[in-house]
């Protein structure tokens, strides 16, 4: 029997494995050792991996769905050992994801990276760019993530979290929070150029960061979202030519 011990955000999620080498402790060791921590004696999650677990099957209308686990009150899941590594990350995923979930954490469909020991990062819906500005800015700036990032407000101030799962590109986790400097809503255009937007207009792109907040679409979230990161708020307007200008933007000493 082996425990790992995940340290996500500011909770701790502890994993038994009956038995010896499996998928999911390959999975544990080789994507989430970022995230592995010292033992914990009070846990906020419990995970059993067992040997002898049976996978429990739906059926709905024409369709078998198999449960990869199940949950017994308060804070413990039930899993099998005999998971593939595509069933163990999915597993991990999900219910990382579902523990994580009402924790008062906004879960962000966002690119970012590291300015100065800050995290910028960039919304705005498919196609906007939020990959592709990090892709252009990666070799003078450390990238944070390309698709989701978890943020966390705490006493009025944002937090920057990677979340601990592989995503497009392999960039490089942890678990240190990053303040939040900015948050740019992307728009491509010919030229370069930034412009703050103000609270007066915000509620222009309410829909925009309502479609990039995940699970509950928590509006009281979003609303706050903008509120607080009312002086930090742009519109960042470039083309794949853009690259110097966006390079010195973000250099600037005050941003």
């Amino acid at each position: 029997m082996t425990r790992f011990f995940l340290r996500i955000v500011d909770y701790t999620i502890q994993i038994t494995i009956e038995g010896g080498d499996c998928p999911l402790k390959r999975v544990l060791t080789d994507k989430y050792k970022a995230y592995l921590t010292d033992e914990c004696l009070h846990p906020d999650l419990l995970i059993e991996a067992r040997k002898q677990y049976i996978f429990r099957a739906t059926r709905i209308k024409n369709h078998t769905y198999i449960s990869l686990y199940h949950k017994l009150p308060p804070n413990k899941i039930i899993t099998s050992v005999n998971m593939g590594r595509l069933q163990s990350h999915f597993f991990l995923k999900t219910v990382i994801f579902n523990f994580l979930y009402g924790k008062k954490l906004v879960f962000l469909h966002s690119s970012a990276f590291l300015v100065k020991g800050k995290a910028q990062i960039f919304i705005g819906d498919n196609g906007a760019g939020k990959s592709t500005i990090v892709k252009m800015l990666k070799k003078d700036f450390v990238p944070l993530c390309d698709d989701m990032a978890i943020i966390k407000i705490h006493k009025g101030r944002f937090y920057l979290y990677q979340v601990p799962y592989p995503e497009k590109n392999l960039y490089e986790k942890t678990n240190k929070p990053y303040p939040v400097a900015g948050l740019f809503l992307l728009k491509k255009a010919v030229s370069f150029s930034v412009q703050k937007i103000y609270m007066t207009e915000a509620d222009r792109y309410f829909d925009i960061l309502n479609r990039q907040i995940s699970f509950d679409n928590n509006k009281k979230e979003i609303i706050k979202l903008i509120a607080k990161l009312n002086k930090r708020f742009f519109r960042l307007s470039f083309s794949k030519k853009s690259t110097e200008s966006i390079k010195s933007y973000f250099s600037k000493e005050k941003i």
